[in-house]
């Protein structure tokens, strides 16, 4: 099921959308992409949406996660 919400996620995502849509599209394409264990893509599409939304708990968390597996380079300290 994860992986058929990711496509279409993708698929909608290319369209041109209000900016509250794009962010809950985005975020909750990071929450299927973490259980399809495709961290750099999920820690991409948390990013997106903490654009838009920068306070938003679920998309910091999604991002930590999937930032929190192996294998995963972080990006360098800002400072």
């Amino acid at each position: 099921f994860a992986d058929q919400a990711a496509a279409e996620y993708g698929r909608i995502l290319r369209r041109m959308l209000p900016v509250n849509l794009t962010f809950a599209l985005y975020a909750n394409r990071a929450a299927a992409l973490l259980k399809l264990e495709r961290w750099t893509e999920a820690v991409d599409d948390a990013t997106h949406a903490l654009r838009e939304r920068p306070t938003d708990v679920k998309a910091r968390l999604r991002r930590a996660a999937a930032r929190g597996r192996p294998r995963l380079p972080r990006p360098p300290a800002r400072g």
